[in-house]
């Protein structure tokens, strides 16, 4: 189980960077940095900084699932699902507008990659992909899988845009964010199904 666990946690990983790093190509350069000298430095740093921050905020809801799943598939420990319920309303400010619906939003996706990464801590395979294989048995049932994750991402987006006043800036990121995402994850249901 524990290189089923690191394997998923490592896929997480690097799915939240290359996530990152797409929405960070789909943003022009600035035109001042055409006209500095090794401007590859600023944005080396620039990039490493905003991709370990977005991951962070990526990996929030999937660590504690994954912990949870972990837990519940070891016969020698219990699940702790509150200890999910507990760290998101810890994130949260209370009685704030869509406090209470954030919380069931980010509650239903915990559970929902909870249920997820139990599938794959109890499938077998040698990586990532062929944990996925074994799990779903079929493209169709990942992709199901993958339209639920997309949906309640989607829907917490959808808090955060009320939450900030929805200016058309970041609209375009949280629209460009969900197409990155969507198109990494076809692209990676091909790869794990391909024939």
């Amino acid at each position: 189980m524990a290189d089923n666990y690191n394997a998923i946690l490592d896929y997480e990983e690097k799915f939240a960077k290359n996530l990152a790093f797409q929405l960070r190509a789909g943003r022009p350069q600035p035109a001042w940095h055409f006209f500095v000298p090794f401007k590859f430095l600023f944005e080396f740093f620039a990039a490493k900084r905003e991709v370990d921050q977005f991951a962070g905020e990526f990996l929030f809801l999937r660590k504690p699932a994954l912990e949870g799943a972990r837990a519940a598939a070891d016969s020698a420990r219990q699940s702790k699902p509150a200890e999910i319920e507990t760290a998101i309303r810890d994130r949260l400010t209370p009685n704030t507008p869509y406090a209470d619906e954030m919380f069931r939003r980010q509650a239903a996706l915990a559970q929902l990659l909870l249920d997820h990464y139990s599938l794959l801590l109890n499938s077998t395979g040698r990586n990532y992909a062929s944990l996925v294989r074994h799990a779903y048995t079929s493209r169709a049932g990942y992709e199901s899988f993958l339209r639920k994750l997309a949906a309640a991402e989607n829907e917490i987006d959808r808090i955060i845009l009320a939450i900030r006043g929805g200016s058309a800036e970041l609209q375009a990121q949280t629209a460009l964010k969900q197409k990155a995402a969507h198109t990494l994850r076809t692209r990676e249901a091909q790869d794990i199904f391909k024939k």
